[in-house]
């Protein structure tokens, strides 16, 4: 399956979170740039430090320190594959859901105008085209 196309952002929960007050500035951007890396790869990150720290344009060492505090105030799990924060996973679970039933809601749109459209009388009469 593909991404979805946008990520809710509920800043009002995000900064009520008490365990964001732990985080400094710097720590609570990388968490956030973090979230939406994790939302355009469909909601995980393997767990590989060398390509989080890659992407996330830093050092090994400073990934491996943020990754540290991160884990130990449960803003992500580590499911030994894949790094995952549960917000981030019901929100895209509840996305997805909403997109496919907009997407069968657009089909069933599409399908019934089609229908119609192959039902009206030709112009040129019942056989067609003369």
């Amino acid at each position: 399956m593909r991404a979805l196309p946008y990520m809710p952002m509920y800043f009002s929960e995000i900064f009520a979170d008490v365990r964001m007050n732990w985080l400094t500035t710097e720590e609570q951007g990388v968490f956030l740039i973090l979230l939406g890396r994790m939302w355009s790869n469909e909601n995980e990150l393997p767990n590989d430090d060398d390509l989080i720290a890659k992407l996330m344009n830093m050092s090994k060492r400073k990934w491996l320190g943020l990754k540290e505090k991160y884990l130990k105030l449960k803003l992500l799990h580590d499911d030994f594959s894949y790094l995952r924060n549960n917000r981030l996973t019901r929100t895209y679970e509840e996305s997805r859901i909403k997109s496919n039933r907009f997407k069968e809601m657009a089909e069933a749109k599409w399908a019934k105008a089609k229908e119609k459209q192959s039902s009206k009388p030709s112009a040129f009469g019942p056989f067609g085209e003369e």
